[in-house]
């Protein structure tokens, strides 16, 4: 079926399929003449998904992995299972996550729901204590294109306010991501960002290139992800038949499918899968980067997902490989933008 956005002024958008560097990629001139350079994002979604606790009508289905998820109009007390595994992330998959970058004294963005460090502030504490970057990743884990524009903005605004209240430094987050965003997120996030008296450093919300790009029409710099270098996504059922049928006060706007690299195909199917996909992606940028072409990528991790411990063996593999390499550059989103911005600045 069709289904139309709630009322929103879409003039703001940049041009779909821009043309990008048309093959004449710029020399992205990486401190220490680094041949790749590789961001690691860490999302921290707990808390925040679908649950009856915050006012929702189904438990979150969406990146998880028990099949009671799938199946949507299952009343809350069916979906025990569903939340306990956002609890796993809690509990420990972001412990997992901690021990191993900090085994290998490596920095990360943590991508964090405005809910999610009201729940869990030590997602917060963790994350400063390690000079880790905080990204507001907006304040519930829902489709924001399936809401109201002034609740879009009230949720952006409430995000950077949690997130800067569990800072011990009161930080405003650099910059934001949305997994499900709606039309406006663009436009909303540099609003709630003025609100604070602050600029929006970048972007997150792209994947368009594996350099950072300034939008041709709002000039916001994005520093773009690598989706298929994550351990969720491709191929999510929105089941937007389903958002009429939602009832209030629920913010949920439909139970969706679960579909996740780990979780369902065309996914990965073991932690190997996962190392070699990831491997494969990082050589070939490498090697690109040998040929006089450095490039940039992403990989991105959820703690419920990639903590477990059969997939857990295979990011460290994959972080061991990567750290035999010489000239590579890891560093957090803002100081990829803040790079960027200086070696590039906007024309």
């Amino acid at each position: 079926m069709t289904y139309s956005y709630p009322s929103q002024n879409l003039d703001d958008l940049e041009p779909q399929d821009w043309p990008g560097y048309e093959g004449d990629w710029p020399n992205p001139q990486w401190p220490g003449g680094a041949k790749v350079c590789v961001s690691f994002v860490i999302h921290a979604e707990a808390g925040a998904e679908s649950h009856e606790t915050n006012g929702d009508a189904y438990p979150e289905a969406w990146l998880n992995e028990t099949v009671f998820a799938r199946y949507g109009t299952l009343p809350h007390n069916a979906g025990t299972n569903s939340s306990s595994v956002y609890e796993y992330e809690t509990c420990r998959g972001f412990w997992n996550v901690l021990d191993v970058f900090d085994r290998y004294s490596l920095p990360a963005s943590l991508f964090v729901c405005g809910r999610s460090a009201e729940v869990f502030p030590t997602y917060i504490t963790e994350a400063e204590s390690r000079g880790w970057e905080l990204v507001s990743e907006n304040y519930r884990f829902l489709d924001y294109f399936a809401l109201d524009p002034s609740v879009e903005l009230e949720h952006a605004t409430k995000a950077i306010e949690a997130i800067s209240k569990a800072s011990a430094r009161g930080t405003i987050p650099t910059s934001y991501y949305m997994s499900r965003p709606s039309p406006i997120s663009e436009s909303v996030a540099v609003e709630a960002w003025k609100t604070k008296g602050v600029e929006l450093g970048y972007s997150n919300c792209a994947y368009g290139d594996d350099l950072p790009y300034y939008g041709l029409k709002n000039g916001i710099l994005y520093v773009p992800m690598s989706l298929d270098c994550n351990d969720q996504s491709r191929g999510h059922d929105l089941r937007l038949d389903r958002v009429k049928a939602m009832p209030e006060p629920s913010l949920t706007p439909r139970p969706p499918s679960s579909l996740a690299e780990f979780i369902s195909a065309p996914g990965f199917s073991s932690g190997v899968d996962f190392y070699d996909h990831i491997s494969s992606a990082f050589d070939c940028l490498y090697k690109e980067g040998l040929e006089g072409s450095p490039k940039m990528m992403t990989i991105a991790l959820h703690p419920r997902i990639i903590s477990r411990p059969g997939r857990l063996a295979y990011l460290i593999k994959l972080i061991e490989h990567i750290k035999k390499h010489e000239g590579v550059w890891i560093p957090t989103r803002s100081q990829i933008a803040e790079h960027w911005k200086e070696a590039h600045p906007r024309k």
